[in-house]
Formats: C-alpha cells, structure tokens, sequence
C-alpha cells in the first residue's frame, strides 16, 4: 500500500517500541513523505531526544535509517502532481482536522492497525 507519511507519524519512529514504527517497517507499505520532513525532524530533534530517551547518537542512527523506510520526495519532484497524488495515494495520519476534509484520503494509525494485524 502507497502512502504519503504525516511527519508526525515519522515522529514515532524514534520510539523504541511502538504500533506505529512496527507499521512504519511494515515491508507491505510504500511510504513518501516531502523532502522538508529532515528540516522538521532536525527542529523538534531536542524534544524527540526528551520524549523518547534516546541519544543524540540513536537518534542520528535513527534518522539514518529513515531512508530504509521512507522516500522522501523534494518539491520539484512533486508540485506537478499534486492532483493525481490525490486520487492514488493517502495520507496517514492523526490530524482529526485533516480527516475531515474531502479532498484526499486520510488514514489513521489506528485504521493501518486494524488492515495490518499489528
């Protein structure tokens, strides 16, 4: 399944143990994400450190191994294609606000759970 990642989804990565990352290295789900997700990352990095206790060295190593996990699209890449992206290809995420617009498909945690067995 494609989906485009939420950065707050990618948040979760950093956790040691959690249904989202287990989801996140789940080989059936093709994830995108735009390239500003390691500008987003790097500014809330302090706060991921705290909230998650890791290092700053698991978290380079962490971030390191998102691109195993995601493929992270530059604006270029992307701009021209926003409307077809919308037709073939969700959201996941935990914004309730962005849940309930119509425009493209959003996809909960909890919903890739349930599809998933995780």
């Amino acid at each position: 399944m494609r989906l485009v990642a939420d950065t707050n989804i990618i948040f979760s990565f950093f956790w040691n143990d959690s249904y989202t990352k287990r989801l996140l290295l789940n080989p059936s789900l093709e994830l995108y994400s735009p390239e500003f997700l390691l500008k987003e990352l790097d500014k809330y990095s302090k706060e991921v450190m705290l909230k998650t206790r890791i290092s700053e060295k698991q978290y380079d190593e962490f971030k390191a191994r998102l691109s195993d996990v995601i493929t992270l699209v530059n604006d270029e890449q992307y701009s021209g294609y926003l409307g077809k992206a919308k037709l073939i290809c969700p959201i996941w995420s935990n914004d309730k606000g962005l849940k309930m617009q119509s425009l493209v498909n959003v996809i909960s945690t909890s919903e890739l759970i349930k599809m998933f067995n995780v």
